[in-house]
């Protein structure tokens, strides 16, 4: 008799723990990100004022460069980014100008954005992720998206082919509606890595 009950409570119990095992599997993929909810959650931010430390890692450079300064964005596009040290230089992007102002004050490059795809693919990395703008951001990469609200990744791969022979990838990650950090990739082995404190 209790060999029969062993028999008859083993079945039952890898039962038990498929059904289980197939609720946590349903409970982990409810808790994933989707796009639109992304998207949708980083529209709602319409200013943003933090603090950035920037690492350049590059084979032109024996060891590598770091930068501190302060990120702002005004929604749905004004974005600027004032590198304090080691140098002075801020650059500023309003609709569709990129404006960069040296130590001395003066402007020495005004750029429109759609003059240059390569341009206009870094310039929407940032600016489309943080106006929750999917639909441009799908014109100019292939998105993926991986993590969940408190802790999640975008990844960027250019579609234009002049950008894609310079970039192999831009990451942007966040926990919920903060960005974390930016980081690109590109084809010769260059990395730059920003990271966002607010």
């Amino acid at each position: 008799m209790s060999g029969l009950k062993r028999h008859t409570v083993r079945p039952w119990l890898a039962g038990v723990s498929l059904l289980l095992l197939g609720l946590l599997l349903q409970s982990v993929r409810a808790a994933e990100i989707q796009l639109a909810e992304l998207m949708s959650m980083l529209s709602q931010v319409k200013q943003i004022d933090a603090a950035f430390v920037e690492t350049r890692h590059s084979s032109f450079l024996n060891t590598a460069l770091k930068l501190n300064g302060r990120i702002k964005y005004e929604a749905p596009g004004k974005f600027s980014k004032e590198t304090l040290s080691p140098f002075s230089e801020t650059i500023t992007l309003d609709k569709s100008f990129i404006t960069i102002v040296q130590r001395d004050g003066d402007i020495s490059r005004e750029v429109s954005v759609d003059s240059n795809p390569v341009i206009s693919g870094f310039v929407e990395s940032v600016r489309s992720t943080l106006a929750g703008d999917s639909t441009v951001l799908e014109e100019h990469f292939s998105v993926a998206l991986n993590g969940s609200r408190p802790d999640w990744s975008l990844s960027l791969s250019p579609r234009n082919t002049r950008m894609m022979k310079l970039v192999e990838r831009i990451v942007i990650r966040g926990q919920e509606q903060q960005l974390v950090s930016i980081e690109t990739v590109e084809r010769d082995g260059d990395v730059s890595l920003i990271l966002i404190s607010e």
